[in-house]
């Protein structure tokens, strides 16, 4: 693991164990190796059911993916700006909030930036949320800016909720002209 550069963790995996103990395990080793973390708590219902194990996560993290509503679990807050203060001064140095077909919300520690959404025909939205995960994580290992990411992972999310089933990728042509028009 001394060469890993990302570690992706997801809430899913906090609801049992042996699951359970491998993430904390996993989450002490990220620490001593100096090594980036992202995590998303992947629903509310884990944030409720493990919030203390998902709190003490989300502050160790480089990385915190959240949707609304597990933005507004997690910061136990009732308007949208009472979560991104929550959030802001809480949790990871980036923060990022998935909004659907409205795109994302970047946080830091000194900022807020809006990355819009793409405009798609919705056959299915299962795993927009891991397709968006996987195209934003993919695109900051090459070495993308956070903002391009966040771009191909909204574009990325889009194709998928365009066919039936989670794991229904665009192709691999699709990618590369999208990754070509991203950085003209």
């Amino acid at each position: 693991m001394a060469s890993t550069k990302l570690v992706y963790l997801t809430g899913y995996s906090l609801a049992y164990d042996p699951q359970r103990t491998a993430i904390k395990e996993v989450t002490q080793l990220t620490e001593e190796l100096n090594c980036k973390m992202a995590f998303d708590p992947s629903s509310y219902v884990v944030i409720q059911q493990q919030r203390r194990l998902v709190e003490t996560i989300a502050q160790k993290s480089d990385i915190l993916l959240l949707n609304s509503i597990e933005a507004k679990t997690l910061s136990n807050s009732k308007t949208y700006e009472a979560t991104i203060k929550c959030l802001k001064n809480r949790f990871s140095p980036t923060i990022i909030i998935k909004e659907g077909k409205q795109g994302c919300t970047l946080l830091s520690r000194d900022e807020k930036k809006t990355v819009s959404g793409f405009t798609s025909s919705v056959v299915d939205s299962t795993g927009a949320g891991d397709a968006f995960n996987a195209g934003l994580l993919s695109c900051l290992l090459k070495g993308d800016s956070l903002r391009a990411s966040c771009e191909f992972g909204n574009w990325f999310a889009s194709k998928v909720i365009e066919r039936y089933g989670a794991r229904t990728f665009p192709s691999k042509r699709e990618i590369d002209d999208f990754l070509t028009e991203l950085e003209s």
